[in-house]
């Protein structure tokens, strides 16, 4: 018997291999695991997606339909996040806090979660706080809490959202009032990017961390911990003490509750108060303070003083242009805006909360110039206008995006 000549080509093998049904199958397998390096490449699915189309065709002749190459998508959610950053987070070792809420006040919190989630919307007063006690390391805190947010969304799984107050002269992360919610309410790390590039540029940001929670012995899993309104943010922010604003929403959550809106212009119909009205009340300096921002803050609205007359335009200017390019236009929505009066400059500036970070950038803020809402009324003013296509062109440039 002849043995066949070996030719020196290598290439019968995996030939072979390729042209029975097994090699095609593991074949595909392999192709579709090393989509994910190629979508890295792209950064697209569409190019990825053809040229492996392309690949399995060539190399098993198997033609893989357009109806099931377009179940991808779905199984692509699944295996993308598999590179070193997803791997680090998984070892990653957040910080800890264990909650301790007596029964009888838990309760209570959970009555509170019934109607809201029945009047679809909360409602919260000061009368909502119950005590417990927050453990972190080797520190143990008396805290207040109570649901926190207004949507539902808040509240409609097992991972509620709290404001928490901490008690006496402790405090927690530097801070005495702070939120702990469900990290996709702030868009996951996207809000926690937010503060980072406003503090980068000079504005008030809050403080943004993701903590692990286990609340009456049952581990709840990752949290973000956003800083609340108080003296502390404004120090944090290398600022002096001054009010903090905003337009309060809660006659229009009510007349929501009770039958419908009113039909007043929500911009108009919000209540201009502060943070902590209480404190700035018993202080003679501070309410003065409040008066004044707060009379600024009416004069505007009514439009009786322009944008430059009432704000820091260099600072609201940027604040808006970030607020473009991050998609975080639902920051600028009245019932999100946060404000400080710097006493220094008798000017008003923004304090980024609630982007809504990671929205589909539709548009920009400065076409609402003929809509009766907050945003109409600042762009009328055509000196704030200019420095804000300014602030538009410097950080949308790839040069800053990419540095950050």
């Amino acid at each position: 018997m002849q043995l066949k000549k070996y030719d020196g080509g290598g290439s019968d093998l995996p030939l072979t291999f390729l042209k029975n049904n097994r090699g095609k199958f593991i074949t595909i397998l392999i192709i579709i695991f090393l989509i994910p390096v190629t979508l890295n490449l792209f950064g697209e699915l569409g190019p990825a997606a053809g040229i492996c189309h392309r690949i399995v065709h060539k190399a098993t002749g198997v033609n893989v339909t357009h109806e099931l190459w377009m179940i991808w998508p779905e199984f692509y959610k699944t295996v993308r996040p598999i590179n070193p950053n997803y791997l680090n987070g998984l070892m990653s070792n957040p910080e800890r806090i264990i909650i301790d809420i007596k029964n009888s006040d838990f309760q209570k919190l959970a009555y509170t979660r019934e109607v809201a989630l029945y009047n679809d919307y909360i409602i919260s007063t000061e009368g909502d706080y119950v005590p417990a006690k927050i453990h972190y390391k080797n520190q143990t805190v008396d805290v207040k809490l109570r649901l926190k947010g207004h949507g539902i969304v808040h509240v409609w799984s097992d991972k509620w959202s709290f404001r928490v107050k901490v008690e006496g002269n402790d405090t927690l992360f530097g801070m005495k009032v702070f939120s702990i919610q469900d990290p996709n309410q702030r868009m996951y790390v996207q809000e926690w990017l937010l503060h980072k590039i406003l503090e980068r540029e000079g504005l008030i940001a809050l403080r943004d961390y993701f903590i692990d929670v286990t609340i009456n012995g049952k581990h709840i899993g990752i949290y973000g911990l956003e800083e609340h309104f108080d003296k502390r943010l404004i120090e944090n922010n290398n600022y002096i003490d001054g009010p903090i604003l905003r337009y309060n929403c809660y006659y229009r959550l009510a007349t929501r509750i009770n039958g419908g809106y009113s039909g007043i212009n929500w911009f108009h119909a919000d209540e201009v108060d502060a943070f902590h009205t209480s404190k700035i009340i018993e202080d003679p300096k501070k309410f003065q303070e409040f008066i004044k921002a707060k009379d600024l803050l009416e004069l505007f609205r009514v439009g009786n003083l322009t944008t430059s007359e009432v704000f820091d335009t260099n600072k609201l200017a940027k604040f808006m242009a970030i607020s473009d390019i991050m998609g975080a236009e639902h920051g600028t929505y009245t019932s999100n805006l946060r404000f400080y009066y710097n006493p220094i400059t008798s000017r008003i500036e923004p304090v980024g909360h609630d982007g809504g970070t990671g929205d589909k950038i539709s548009g920009l803020l400065g076409y609402d110039v003929k809509r009766a809402s907050f945003r109409g009324m600042v762009f009328k003013d055509m000196l704030f206008f200019e420095k804000y296509v300014q602030e538009l062109e410097r950080v949308s440039r790839k040069s800053y995006l990419d540095d950050i």
